[in-house]
């Protein structure tokens, strides 16, 4: 694998701990504050899995990775994924009142 890779797994390691970290540094005192900014997480995790997606196909076209690393890179890819949608989850359900963390649940998910 190539350097990109390197790359990718440190920032799909703690890019979104990172967000959720400046999100609780935020001091985002208002209910609508906060219920942006766990959208806006959202939406960031979503482009994230996404862009790594894409990264892991654009190596398989340049025929870079074996079967068995692709299919780890896309398994885990979308372990993160769901692992932090989950996190975002429990952060909605223990900082929002129950209107606005059921609103925040039913935010499609576009991955």
């Amino acid at each position: 694998m190539n350097a990109e890779f390197d790359i990718w797994r440190l920032a799909a390691g703690l890019g979104l701990m990172l967000m959720g970290l400046e999100f609780m540094k935020s001091g985002a005192e208002q209910p609508s504050h906060r219920f942006e900014n766990l959208v806006e997480l959202k939406n960031k995790n979503e482009s994230l899995h996404a862009k790594l997606h894409a990264d892991i196909y654009h190596e398989v076209a340049l025929d870079a990775l074996t079967e068995v690393q692709i299919s780890t890179l896309l398994n885990v890819n979308r372990e993160l994924f769901s692992s932090n949608q989950s996190l975002l989850a429990s952060l909605a359900d223990v900082l929002l009142d129950i209107e606005s963390a059921a609103d925040y649940e039913s935010i499609p998910v576009s991955t």
